[in-house]
């Protein structure tokens, strides 16, 4: 029970990190993209940026949160980003839809992701 503890503290501090990195990152590339000295090439880098980190965070949800049994709150970290842009919410609803419908999913997979 120990152990268990141990690793749930170990996650909520990881969480809030991410959290702050999420928040960190993106309103100073957003303030910074305000800014009458900023050039739009460094918004299409960092929208650029922002992006392969969407997906990144994506995959890593695919592959490490929900084939993992009794998760219960790390997929938030998925929902907070997806604040962050529509079009991180139509990519996240996109991906779910078509792993609810694939043939290609176990149905506990199924069940998993249809459950969030």
């Amino acid at each position: 029970e120990n152990e268990i503890s141990e690793m749930a503290r170990k996650l909520d501090i990881n969480m809030v990190q991410l959290f702050e990195f999420f928040t960190t990152a993106i309103n100073q590339d957003l303030s910074n993209s305000n800014s009458y000295y900023y050039s739009e090439d460094q918004n299409e880098n960092e929208e650029e940026e922002h992006n392969k980190m969407f997906s990144l965070l994506l995959k890593i949800f695919e592959v490490a949160i929900l084939p993992t049994y009794k998760l219960k709150y790390v997929q938030y970290l998925l929902f907070y980003a997806c604040k962050f842009s529509i079009v991180y919410i139509k990519q996240f609803i996109s991906y779910l839809l078509n792993c609810t419908i694939s043939n290609n999913s176990s149905s506990s997979s199924k069940n998993s992701k249809s459950s969030l």
